[in-house]
């Protein structure tokens, strides 16, 4: 496993370095139940003390975004440029007010 970041912050984060790695969790793990064949629509559930909005076309995740009664109007979004697997995702977290561009080059389910 080849894990690399690059930061162009100017100074420390003015937060915990381990949110980071949730929000990349938040991003490749799966979530509920795998949607039926050709599922193009949304589907939402609560997760914790969170609710998720996946966004689906045709078999392909291109949305997440998390909402949290805690931080009314900031959700944590994620955007997938080929679906959930190898390839990019953009993700914003409006709450800490940063955004990532995650780049996958393979992957393999556990």
């Amino acid at each position: 496993l080849k894990v690399s970041a690059e930061s162009h912050a100017a100074g420390a984060l003015p937060f915990p370095p381990r949110y980071i790695l949730d929000d990349i969790q938040r991003t490749w793990m799966s979530l509920g139940p795998t949607p039926p064949p050709g599922f193009t629509g949304s589907r939402q559930w609560s997760l914790e003390r969170e609710k998720l909005i996946e966004r689906w076309v045709k078999d392909r995740l291109v949305e997440r975004r998390f909402i949290s009664p805690e931080a009314p109007g900031k959700a944590i979004v994620i955007r997938y440029s080929r679906g959930k697997g190898p390839g990019d995702a953009t993700l914003t977290n409006e709450r800490l007010g940063y955004s990532l561009r995650i780049t996958t080059l393979s992957a393999r389910d556990l």
